[in-house]
C-alpha cells in the first residue's frame, strides 16, 4: 500500500544512509509529527514476559513507525523481491529502532492491554528519572534504542494515545498487512538448510569457541581446525535500565571484535533483539554470507522484519520451519575425529516465550554423545533431542541462567568428566555488582559442574574488570578435551 506524501515523486532520496538515519533519529525525538502521519508504536507480544516471582529484570519492546522510517523502508526493504541483488544494498544496511520499557507490577496489566496493536504515541526525552506519582496511566518510563552503528540510548517518557491510528486517513493495520507481512518470506526445507550448513562447515571439527562479553546477550564464534567459522548469534546488550544521553559502549572490546569477524555462515537462534542487534557493529561483509534463522512469528517486530527483508533481498536468508510443535533435529553433519554437528530446534512448553522455546540450538556430539551444547535461549525441558548430558564437556547456559520451571536435565545428570567440563553464562552485573542470574539455576550448575567450572562472560573468576574482558574462549584438541580461559585482546 502506498501513501500520497509530499515529494513522493522523489522515490530514491539522494541523502546518504547516515543522513537518513540521522533524520530518523531526530524525528523520534521531535514533537512535530503531523496529524496525518503521527508516530505510532506497537508492543511486540513476543517480548512480553514477566512473572512477579522472577528475580531478574525483564523488558517489553515496542516497534516504531514514523513517516521517515516508513519512507526509508519503502524505498529499500519493502520493494518487490527480484532475481538480482539491487544496487542499493551497497550503501544501505539495516537499522533498528524500538522503545523498551521495564515490566513491573504497576505497569504489567497496562502493557498486556497494548500487545500487538498500533497506537499513536509521543516520546519526551528527559535528563533524569523523575517521580512517577503523578504520571498518567498511558505514560511509561522508556528507553529509545536506535542503532545505525553504534547503538544509541535515550531515556524519556513514552505516552500512548489513540488505539485506532490512521496515516493519511488509511488504517495503519492495512499498511502492516500489505507491507510488513512476514508471509513474504520463503520458509526453506531442512534439505536446503543442510546444504547451506554443510557447505559452510564441511566436515570440520571445533578448535575454538569465543563467547563474547556482550552483556546479557549472545555472540558465539566457532572456529574449526580447517578454518571454517560459524557465528551463532550476533547479539549485544542494548536493553538495560533507563539510560539518559548515552550510547551502549559498555562492552567496547566485544563491539570492536564484532567488526573483525569473518564467518562462513551466521545462525540466529531466534528473533529477540539481543541475539542479532550486534550486527549494527559488524562489517558489511557479514551480510554477504548465508544466514539461518527460524521463520518469523505472525506479528514480528519491525526490527526483525527489516533485517530479514534485507537478507532476503541479498538472497542470503534461509528460514527454518517453526510450525512443527515438538523439538527436532534439523541438520546433522558427520565430521572428522568422531564429531558430529547438529542444528536443532526446541519445542514444548516452559515459562519463556514461544520464540525462545522454538529457537535454534547447536550441539556437537563426540562418539555419539552430547559433547558441546550451545543452548541460546532454549530451556532444558524443550531440548527433546538431548537424551542426557553425562558426557558433556561444554555448556552455554540457556537464557542467561534465568529462572526456568524445569532443571531436570541438570539435576538428573552425573558428569563423567566433572572437573574437566565447563558451563558458560552470558549475563551482566546488576545494580549491586552481582551477577544477574537466577540462584536456583546457578546452584544446579554449581552442583553439576563444580563452582569453579561455571564461568561468566562479564568477567572471569580471575579478573574482575568487566570493561577489560573480550571473551571466554574454549579450546579443543582433536580427541574431545576442552580448556577454557579468558581473553583480553
Amino acid at each position: 500500500m502506498e501513501f500520497d506524501y509530499e515529494n513522493e515523486n522523489e522515490t530514491y532520496n539522494t541523502r546518504s544512509h547516515k543522513e537518513r538515519c540521522k533524520a530518523i533519529y531526530d524525528s523520534l525525538l521531535s514533537t512535530a509529527h503531523t496529524d496525518k502521519t503521527p508516530m505510532i508504536v506497537r508492543l511486540d507480544s513476543d517480548t512480553l514476559q514477566w512473572n512477579e516471582q522472577d528475580d531478574e529484570v525483564q523488558f517489553a519492546e515496542f516497534s516504531v513507525l514514523t513517516k521517515e522510517i516508513y519512507d526509508y523502508d519503502r524505498e529499500n526493504i519493502l520493494r518487490e523481491f527480484s532475481q538480482t541483488v539491487p544496487d542499493w544494498t551497497n550503501t544501505y544496511r539495516p537499522f533498528f529502532v524500538s522503545f523498551t520499557v521495564e515490566i513491573n507490577r504497576e505497569n504489567k496489566d497496562f502493557l498486556e492491554s497494548l500487545a500487538d496493536n498500533w497506537y499513536i504515541a509521543t516520546f519526551t526525552p528527559v535528563d533524569n528519572q523523575t517521580s512517577d506519582n503523578d504520571r498518567p496511566n498511558q505514560s511509561l518510563i522508556a528507553n529509545l534504542v536506535f542503532s545505525a552503528s553504534p547503538v544509541r540510548l535515550k531515556g524519556g517518557r513514552l505516552t500512548i494515545y489513540d488505539s485506532t491510528p490512521k496515516w493519511n486517513g488509511i488504517p495503519i493495520n492495512d499498511l502492516e498487512t500489505t507491507d510488513y507481512d512476514p508471509t513474504h518470506f520463503i520458509v526453506h526445507t531442512d534439505t536446503d538448510i543442510q546444504a547451506a550448513l554443510t557447505s559452510a562447515w564441511e566436515n570440520d571439527i571445533p578448535k575454538q569457541i569465543d563467547f563474547y562479553n556482550v552483556g546479557k546477550a549472545n555472540a558465539d564464534y566457532i572456529r574449526g581446525y580447517d578454518n571454517h567459522r560459524i557465528l551463532f548469534d550476533v547479539g549485544y546488550e542494548s536493553i538495560r535500565g533507563i539510560t539518559f544521553n548515552a550510547n551502549s559502549s559498555t562492552y567496547p572490546k566485544a563491539s570492536n571484535s564484532l567488526r573483525q569477524l569473518k564467518p562462513n555462515i551466521v545462525i540466529i537462534s531466534h528473533w529477540d533483539t539481543d541475539h542479532y542487534i550486534g550486527c549494527a557493529y559488524a562489517d558489511s561483509a557479514l551480510f554477504r554470507v548465508k544466514w539461518i534463522a527460524p521463520a518469523l512469528s505472525s506479528k514480528p517486530s519491525l526490527n526483525s522484519f527489516r533485517l530479514a527483508a534485507y537478507l532476503m533481498h541479498l538472497k542470503n536468508l534461509l528460514l527454518v520451519n517453526r510450525s512443527i510443535r515438538c523439538a527436532r533435529n534439523i541438520v546433522t553433519i558427520n565430521c572428522k575425529s568422531d564429531y558430529k554437528l547438529k542444528l536443532n530446534m526446541g519445542g514444548g512448553t516452559e515459562r519463556l516465550t514461544t520464540i525462545n522455546i522454538k529457537g535454534l540450538y547447536l550441539e556437537f556430539t563426540h562418539k555419539d554423545t552430547t559433547h558441546t551444547l550451545l543452548a541460546a535461549d532454549v530451556p532444558y525441558k524443550c531440548m527433546g533431542t538431548i537424551a542426557n548430558i553425562d558426557d558433556l564437556r561444554l555448556l552455554h547456559v540457556p537464557h542467561h541462567c534465568s529462572r526456568l520451571y524445569s532443571l531436570d536435565l541438570l539435576t538428573r545428570s552425573t558428569l563423567s568428566h566433572r572437573g574437566e567440563s565447563y558451563a558458560i553464562i552470558t549475563t551482566r552485573l546488576d545494580d549491586t555488582l552481582s551477577y544477574d542470574e537466577n540462584p536456583d539455576h546457578k546452584d544446579a550448575l554449581d552442583y553439576l559442574f563444580g563452582h569453579d567450572n561455571v564461568w561468566h562472560t562479564v568477567y572471569s573468576p580471575i579478573h574482575h574488570d568487566s570493561a577489560e574482558l573480550l571473551s571466554i574462549q574454549a579450546e579443543y584438541d582433536r580427541t574431545g578435551n576442552v580448556w577454557i580461559h579468558d581473553r583480553h585482546i
